[in-house]
């Protein structure tokens, strides 16, 4: 079985939800007042709600993060399906141009299907998720493939916030 970035992000996000579940609980239990009331009656258990309130913001971005994280990873591997199914279908189309047996008018058919692979790649390149290009690296407001098929986005990875301090990139130039 193939991991993909998509099966990552799921995991991610699953794991970030069964821990926001479990603060919120804890949170709960401790606003109640079922052990204290007020600040100044256990130091301690309000200092742990403060940082429980803390995490529960940071789960929630993290959350937002991985979300993010995981459309643009499960558009791409949509999409790069797609691109393999169309060279695929350019390498049969060559192989029977190739073969010698065709006529000035198969070779014609061929052509101008190729042209139409073609133009559904550079399509496929131009991919955009809520306005923002999959595959123009960290430039997702730029169009990456022209229509003379130059690429103008960049090399650069978009980051997800997937933890305290750590960051996982997913998305592909």
């Amino acid at each position: 079985m193939r991991v993909t970035s998509s099966m990552y992000y799921k995991s991610i996000n699953a794991e970030n939800s069964k821990a926001n579940e479990r603060l919120f609980d804890v949170n709960k239990q401790i606003s109640s007042g079922i052990k204290i009331q007020y600040a100044s009656d256990n130091i301690s258990i309000f200092t742990e709600t403060m940082r429980l309130d803390n995490e529960l913001v940071s789960l929630g971005q993290i959350k937002k993060s991985t979300a993010n994280g995981y459309k643009m990873s499960n558009q791409s591997d949509v999409t790069m399906n797609e691109f393999s199914t169309s060279i695929n279908r350019t390498r049969t189309l060559l192989l029977n141009a190739a073969n010698g047996t065709n006529d000035a008018t198969s070779l014609n058919s061929i052509a101008a299907e190729l042209r139409g692979i073609e133009s559904n790649l550079k399509s496929l390149a131009n991919t955009s998720i809520n306005g923002q290009y999959i595959f123009s690296g960290s430039a997702v407001d730029v169009k990456p493939i022209n229509a003379d098929g130059t690429y103008n986005g960049n090399a650069l990875s978009i980051s997800a916030f997937v933890g305290a301090g750590v960051q996982q990139a997913y998305n592909l130039s």
